[in-house]
């Protein structure tokens, strides 16, 4: 039962989002949807690091308790149980996708007179549909844990 729901999910949801990602040019995946220049931003870029930095170290430190108290200490046997650890390191995931994909152009634009569009590599096309699941799991996934949250777990 479970591989057939398992199956269902990938064949009718996930799957033709991740096609999806092949009908675009790489320059939606290293450019703001607001630029209008060729090229990389450079403030995408910072951005894109930034964003990538916060999330990771949130992600690492949601490992650690926080009990003023006592030393900080892992939290194994209880961690992986939580849906909203499992959501942040999604997430994290994606920021580290997307900010490899944009330094990647960055790097390859900047040293090369090449177009991105010209970027045909098995390692970029690859790159570019993990980072859209990434990108549509993590975004659900937040909605789902949110909602969850307040409808059913929060008491005011």
């Amino acid at each position: 039962m479970t591989k057939m729901v398992a199956a269902n999910c990938w064949s009718e949801s996930l799957y033709p989002k991740i096609k999806q990602a092949e009908d675009f040019s790489p320059d939606q995946f290293y450019k703001s949807q607001w630029q209008k220049k060729p090229g990389v931003s450079i403030y995408f870029l910072v951005y894109r690091w930034v964003s990538a930095t916060l999330l990771f170290v949130y992600a690492v430190a949601t490992i650690f308790e926080k009990d003023p108290l006592s030393r900080p200490s892992l939290t194994y046997p209880k961690y992986p149980i939580y849906l909203t650890n499992w959501v942040v390191w999604m997430s994290a995931i994606q920021a580290l996708l997307a900010t490899g994909i944009v330094t990647h152009f960055f790097l390859k634009l900047r040293n090369t007179k090449m177009d991105a569009a010209e970027d045909e590599s098995i390692l970029v096309k690859n790159l570019t549909k993990v980072y859209w699941a990434t990108q549509t799991i993590a975004i659900v996934s937040s909605i789902a844990v949110s909602v969850v949250f307040w409808v059913g777990v929060y008491n005011p």
